[in-house]
Parts: structure tokens; C-alpha cells; sequence
């Protein structure tokens, strides 16, 4: 394949992502504007508590319009035994500390709610019982798609611990994009519950 081919190939895969990102996006927003948004955060956050009881997890602190909502963290905190959170590094990794409570966040790089106890690195992930993560999507193989930066790509490479993507029930799609790069998740929550991945 010539150099110009190969680009072109190249920024065409990265158009089509930016345009699908866009789309799920304000889909994301539209729906949140909705009777229905509220009781769908409900569903999948009482959900991801039942899940994590007892169990050392990884989560994150949903912003605006992800799914789990406001109380997402808060309830996972109140059933799992740890509750891992993610903190953006300068170097484009993730770190994580401890969430201990709504009073042990304070504002991080990007304007996120982090946790500010001790840091590790993602090799934490290895030793946890299951890690929830965030997606703007996720297509019926288990390819998530995320916002791009490729955080949870790098977090996520090589570790065998049970992974379960957030997504609502219209983001399941089989128009999201796979890359070799790509973490595929074992399992997908939505508010109509939790699905094995590979879908079926």
C-alpha cells in the first residue's frame, strides 16, 4: 500500500469515529432531556451495586449525561467492598485511588470529580474482581467506543479481570468500529440489564 493510500485509509477511519462520536453524543444528550433518563441511571446504578457487592471494582464517577448517574459512585461505595476510581495522568495513563466517600473528591485535570488518597498505576486492575467502564458505545462483540483519548485502551491492555461497559440500551451498536488496539469488554450493563459479550 503507497503512503498516500495508507493515510487517506488512515484519516478516513478517523473521520468516520469523530462523526459516529458526534452522533452518540447528542443522542446521549437528547435522551437525558427525557422523562425515561432518570429511571434508566436508576436501573443500571441499583444494578452495578448488586453486582459489586463484597467485591473490589473499579468505577468512575459518571459527568452529565453517562450512564449510571449522580448517585452511580455513591451506591457502589455503599455495596462493594473497594471502590477504585480513575485519575488522568500527565502522560495520557490512568492512575486510581480509593474512592472513600463524596468529601475524598476534588477536581482533577479535566474538571472530574477524582479521589485524592494514595495513587497506583493499572496494574491495580490485576488484583480487583471487576472493573466497570465507561463507553459512549459498544458494538455486539464487545468493542467499546470511548471519547478517544484512548485512556481505558492503555488501562485495560492485558488484564484478565471481568470487565463490564455502561452504555444504554440504543448504544449497543453494530456500527462501532473495531481496532487492534481496541480492550473488548465481557459484559455490557444497560438500564434492561446485564448481557455476556459476545452477543449472541
Amino acid at each position: 500500500m503507497n503512503r498516500l493510500l495508507f493515510y487517506g485509509v488512515i484519516d478516513a477511519k478517523f473521520e468516520s469515529k469523530k462523526r459516529l462520536r458526534t452522533e452518540l453524543t447528542a443522542a446521549r444528550r437528547a435522551f437525558a432531556a427525557t422523562p425515561s433518563f432518570a429511571a434508566a441511571n436508576d436501573a443500571i446504578a441499583a444494578e452495578a451495586a448488586r453486582r459489586a457487592a463484597g467485591l473490589r471494582v473499579a468505577a468512575y464517577a459518571p459527568l452529565g449525561s453517562e450512564p449510571g448517574g449522580a448517585a452511580f459512585t455513591e451506591t457502589l461505595y455503599a455495596s462493594a467492598a473497594e471502590v477504585w476510581l480513575p485519575i488522568s495522568g500527565d502522560d495520557g495513563q490512568l492512575l486510581w485511588a480509593r474512592y472513600e466517600g463524596a468529601e475524598s473528591l476534588a477536581p482533577g485535570a479535566l474538571g472530574i470529580g477524582e479521589p485524592t488518597g494514595p495513587r497506583r498505576d493499572s496494574s491495580l486492575l490485576a488484583e480487583l474482581d471487576l472493573i466497570f467502564v465507561p463507553a459512549l458505545a459498544v458494538s455486539p462483540a464487545g468493542v467499546r467506543m470511548g471519547k478517544g483519548a484512548g485512556y481505558y485502551d492503555r488501562a485495560l491492555a492485558g488484564v484478565d479481570t471481568d470487565t463490564l461497559v455502561l452504555v444504554f440500551d440504543d448504544e449497543v451498536r453494530e456500527d462501532v468500529p473495531a481496532e487492534p488496539h481496541d480492550a473488548v469488554m465481557n459484559a455490557v450493563l444497560t438500564q434492561s440489564g446485564v448481557r455476556a459479550l459476545p452477543l449472541s
